[in-house]
């Protein structure tokens, strides 16, 4: 079974180690675009990547389907693992991503996975975010949606297998940088309705007051212990 990863990165400083752990849960290889190769060609880790540069302007909707079909032409994928790059994907019940697909019958070609947001590699938040990610068995009619949420041509799909645990947020800079990155992209034309990312868009928003008040009620966000795998290493 090849299990190839697919993500689009701009200015992720801890890629290095989500591509690390992609490794350790028995991912194949992962393609990642990029606008800029020089800053990820330095991402200690056995995994084997492949760089390829990102479309402008971006689209993350397009730029997953064309990385997906890549995977799916050149890599011979039987399942894709479209993920970001503050994401830390696994398998239920202490599972690898490996061990979790592997009995999943042939007949299921999409799997809907639960997130969940993590204030600290150790601390999560109690229930999943409203919106589920999506892995898939490579087809030649799919088109990945905006945030990985899901993906066409399904036939049939199952849940239950992996989960994905969203470390979106390292440090108070990180947050700010992650605001300020969302503010270049929504003034992009193609990106002027706000319908993706509007999450982001809300803290696009704020003032500097507002997002020191957003700051803090993240960290007061009521948490419970589940350590995501391997992070006792970092």
């Amino acid at each position: 079974m090849k299990i190839v990863g697919v993500s689009t990165v701009k200015d992720e400083p801890d890629i290095g180690r989500v591509l690390s752990h992609m490794h350790d849960q028995g991912v194949d290889n992962v393609i990642i675009s990029s606008d800029d190769q020089a800053d990820y060609n330095q991402f200690g880790t056995v995994l084997p990547w492949h760089w390829v540069p990102c479309h402008q302007p971006f689209d993350q909707g397009l730029e997953i389907t064309w990385l997906a079909k890549i995977a799916r032409a050149d890599y011979a994928a039987d399942w894709i693992v479209p993920f970001d790059a503050d994401e830390y994907w696994c398998g239920m019940g202490g599972l690898t991503i490996r061990e979790a697909l592997i009995p999943i019958p042939d007949d299921i070609n999409t799997i809907y996975c639960p997130m969940f947001l993590h204030l600290t590699p150790e601390l999560r938040e109690p229930y999943a975010k409203p919106l589920n990610k999506v892995a898939f068995r490579p087809r030649a009619d799919m088109i990945v949606a905006w945030g990985n949420h899901d993906v066409s041509g399904r036939t049939n799909y199952g849940g239950g297998q992996l989960l994905v645990r969203e470390l979106q947020y390292t440090s108070y800079d990180h947050f700010l940088a992650k605001v300020e990155k969302a503010r270049q992209l929504h003034v992009q034309p193609h990106m002027a309705s706000h319908e993706y990312g509007s999450h982001m868009w809300r803290l696009c928003q704020m003032t500097p007051a507002e997002l020191e008040a957003e700051w803090a009620a993240h960290l007061a966000t009521p948490t419970t212990f589940d350590p995501i795998p391997g992070s006792d290493k970092w």
